[in-house]
């Protein structure tokens, strides 16, 4: 297990992780990435997240200023998972005008998400994340392993990397996922985190 985190530490340098760029659109909130909740290593600012290479799963939702007679109410819409796969590219992340409550509405029904690059649309897989209950203090982190274990379009099961087809509709253990991530992990290395990982498991 430290051998797996080291080598998750060594890939997940900024160096590293800075092969796509997405800026988000006024009133997106980034929940979750690569099924993490610890998206703050992703920001390069407020607005701009920088991603790896590959596939990526992000889990998103969008607050609108919904007007109520005369003055204007914030509504969230439902976090909506996002899977698209992207290499070296500037993309952005936004929403159609919501200005009402229909609209949000529609927009949670048909999660029409503008996902671009130079203004022309990337293709991506979305699905709501199933939540029950009360949303306050949701762990979003535990919400999406119970969802990237289910056959949805938008599921994964390995974070920050391309999923293994083993991983999509079979059930493992976690020693196996442990196993499959760290020879994902180690694949996807340069030569020298490669060295360094070799040099420190001897």
């Amino acid at each position: 297990m430290k051998n797996l985190a080291l080598l998750v530490t060594l890939i997940s340098a900024p160096h590293v992780m800075a092969d796509n760029q997405l800026l988000l659109g006024e009133g997106i909130k980034v929940h979750a990435v690569n099924g993490s909740e610890k998206v703050s290593s992703f920001f390069t600012n407020n607005r701009s997240l920088n991603l790896p290479d590959g596939n990526n799963q992000l889990l998103v939702s969008y607050t609108a200023e919904i007007k109520n007679g005369s003055d204007y109410e914030l509504e969230q819409s439902h976090p909506s998972v996002l899977l698209f796969s992207a290499k070296k590219q500037s993309l952005t992340l936004k929403t159609p005008e919501i200005k009402t409550t229909r609209q949000l509405e529609h927009f949670n029904r048909k999660l029409n998400w503008k996902l671009e690059n130079a203004q022309k649309p990337i293709h991506y897989k979305a699905a709501l994340l199933p939540l029950k209950g009360f949303r306050l203090g949701i762990d979003f982190e535990r919400e999406l392993a119970g969802f990237n274990r289910s056959n949805n379009i938008a599921s994964q099961q390995v974070t920050a990397i391309e999923t293994p087809a083993v991983l999509k509709g079979d059930r493992v253990t976690d020693e196996h996922m442990k196993l499959i991530m760290l020879k994902s992990l180690y694949q996807q290395a340069s030569p020298e985190t490669q060295r360094a990982f070799k040099s420190f498991i001897q």
